[in-house]
């Protein structure tokens, strides 16, 4: 095999074992790794694809509106440090709560990123994610 190919399905083992824990079931194991590699390629969204659809825009952006466009990758990153540290539910919280208040921050201030669907995406993967159904109407 490819030494290209063996090193990507290394880091994709590395991503989905993030804070993975022998105690955690099967079940649990592939959510916790669904929920990583969501997180990382939020993060790798924030810091790469959205500073290089700004600079190919004819608009300066005040630093308010790259903070709320920034903030998914913040996010995400504060998801994948509480997963490190083995705190899945204050992940599961932060990512269900945060990420909806700032997508709507995202256009409040007019800033068109294409992220309608994410609404959609938060209330399915809600149900699949959280387990006690007050976090479940919470995060809806």
């Amino acid at each position: 095999m490819n030494t290209a190919v063996k090193n990507f399905l290394r880091l994709q083992v590395y991503i989905k074992d993030i804070g993975y824990k022998p105690s955690l079931g099967s079940y649990e194991k592939r959510k916790l790794g669904i929920f990583n590699v969501m997180n990382v390629l939020g993060l790798a969204t924030g810091l790469i694809v959205i500073p290089i659809a700004a600079a190919f825009t004819k608009d300066h952006f005040p630093p308010f509106v790259w903070l709320i466009a920034g903030s998914p990758a913040l996010i995400s990153a504060v998801v994948l440090t509480a997963n490190h540290f083995q705190r899945y539910e204050l992940g599961r919280m932060c990512y269900f709560i945060l990420y909806p208040v700032m997508t709507s921050l995202v256009y409040a201030v007019k800033l068109d990123m294409g992220l309608e669907f994410f609404f959609v995406m938060y209330g399915v993967l809600s149900v699949f994610f959280l387990r006690n159904t007050y976090n479940i109407i919470f995060s809806f």
